[in-house]
C-alpha cells in the first residue's frame, strides 16, 4: 500500500501481522511507461506470499522462484 495510514498502523502495531516496508522512486518521461507496457517490457505475476515474506529461502532461491513464477527467463 502507498497509504500513510497503513505505515502508521504498522508502526503502532495495528497493521498486518506480516509486512515488508520498502521505499524507492521510479520516474518515467511523458508516455514512457505506457510505451514500455505496449512493448511487453512489464510482466505482471500472481502474488506469492512465500516469495515476499518467506524466511526459509536464500536470496538465490528467491530469485529462482521468481524466475519460475514469471515464466520468462530473467
Amino acid at each position: 500500500s502507498a497509504s500513510l495510514k497503513a505505515v502508521k498502523d504498522i508502526g503502532l502495531g495495528h497493521g498486518p501481522r506480516r509486512h515488508l516496508v520498502m521505499l524507492g522512486y521510479a520516474g518515467w518521461g511523458p508516455r514512457q511507461l505506457e510505451s514500455e507496457m505496449r512493448r511487453g517490457d512489464w510482466e505482471i505475476t500472481p502474488y506469492d506470499e512465500e516469495l515476499v515474506f518467506g524466511t526459509g529461502m536464500t536470496p538465490e532461491e528467491k530469485w529462482q522462484r521468481a524466475r519460475a513464477v514469471s515464466g520468462i527467463p530473467l
